[in-house]
């Protein structure tokens, strides 16, 4: 953005009611080059072959739920764990697993200021 879109943005903030931003992406970054790369990681960090891939599908799964239901865009960390039995210990260790990755690899989106 330049300085006049940004001007532009601030005043559009300044006279709205309510302001809401979607947190990663907009508000904070990752340190990695797409989101799916903590699904990878996460996949190495709890020693589950395929996870990445399943893990992919059930936040498919999640954000169709949740777009009909609520007519929300994305679900949220917890709601796309719902997905996945609550006896399967992966998906227990995994999104508390998920959760530590995204916070050791969040930085702050500095032009959001």
């Amino acid at each position: 953005m330049d300085k006049i879109q940004v001007e532009q943005l601030k005043k559009k903030i300044d006279q709205a009611e309510i302001v809401s931003f979607d947190l990663y992406d907009t508000l904070i970054f990752r340190k990695t080059r797409q989101q799916q790369d903590i699904f990878v990681l996460t996949e190495f960090y709890i020693g589950s072959s395929g996870f990445a891939r399943r893990r992919e599908k059930v936040q498919i799964t999640a954000a169709r739920y949740v777009r009909r239901k609520y007519g929300w865009p994305h679900p949220n960390l917890h709601e796309i764990y719902k997905f996945w039995s609550r006896s399967d210990r992966t998906a227990l260790l995994a999104e508390k697993a998920e959760r530590e990755l995204e916070e050791c690899l969040a930085v702050r989106n500095h032009a959001m200021n």
